[in-house]
């Protein structure tokens, strides 16, 4: 009898794995992405810019954080991004998800939010750059 339930358990837990590869297989971005959220839904990180009022709060994990400093980097060899010990301040100027399944909030207080409207465009179109 015992033998009979631990063998429907193992056949259960197979089957439930191979269910989770084959929806894996067949929506790789929707299902590692929201697996993503799952895991890392409470990490947040906030990302001041070098001399300005700007800054840039995201949900989801500190590597996300980390690959943005590091895509930041200068032709100098300077990072644009430093990491906020403190509580991000400012207007919200917009917010968002990215395409990573991240979770972003850019905040500015300076006189004409240069800076944050330009975060903005950069985080609705990474690929166009971000100079700060």
């Amino acid at each position: 009898m015992k033998q009979e339930i631990r063998g429907i358990i193992i056949t259960v837990v197979v089957l439930v794995a191979i269910c989770i590869l084959i929806l894996y297989a067949t929506h790789p971005e929707t299902f590692g992405a929201n697996f993503n959220k799952f895991l890392h839904h409470n990490d947040t990180c906030s990302l001041g810019v070098y001399g300005t009022a700007a800054n840039m709060t995201l949900t989801g994990g500190d590597s996300e954080c980390e690959s943005i400093r590091e895509l930041s980097v200068g032709s100098d060899g300077k990072t644009v991004f430093y990491v906020m010990t403190s509580e991000p301040t400012g207007n919200v100027m917009c917010e968002g998800d990215t395409q990573d399944g991240y979770h972003y909030i850019v905040r500015d207080t300076g006189l004409f939010n240069i800076v944050g409207n330009d975060l903005c465009s950069w985080m609705l179109n990474p690929t166009q750059g971000f100079s700060g």
